[in-house]
């Protein structure tokens, strides 16, 4: 269990390390990259640009949010598959635990209404017969 914790804590403290820069870098935008405008990427930049500049704390959120979401996907994904594919039930009980509680239900909540972030195990409908 304080190990899944342990993990956990880092997996949060990488989350913000990696979040950090890309923030800040968001608050540099540079209007003079903007490309070719027969394209669609050409006629929305002036348009990304213009709005980067007048409200940067959007760029910022959307960069947070983005690497919030590369971040985590993949984290918890690695997580369960290790913990599925150890022959030990110590582990699976201990992630069992850990995925009832009520705070990291919370947490998986915040995650997907804020920035929309799905993780945990993700249910299909199964095939009626």
């Amino acid at each position: 269990m304080k190990t899944m914790l342990r993990l956990l804590s880092l997996a949060a403290i990488a989350a913000v390390v990696c979040a950090l820069p890309v923030a800040l870098l968001a608050q540099a935008a540079d209007p003079s990259a903007i490309v070719s405008t027969d394209t669609a990427a050409g006629i929305a930049t002036p348009f990304v640009v213009a709005l980067a500049l007048k409200y940067p704390v959007i760029i910022t959120i959307l960069a947070a949010v983005g690497t919030l979401r590369f971040f985590f996907k993949p984290v918890v994904s690695l997580i369960e598959a290790y913990v599925q594919s150890t022959p030990s039930p110590a582990d699976d009980e201990a992630i069992a635990k850990v995925e009832a509680s009520a705070p990291w239900k919370w947490f998986c909540w915040a995650l997907d209404f804020f920035c929309s972030i799905k993780v945990g195990p993700q249910f299909t409908a199964k095939p009626q017969a």
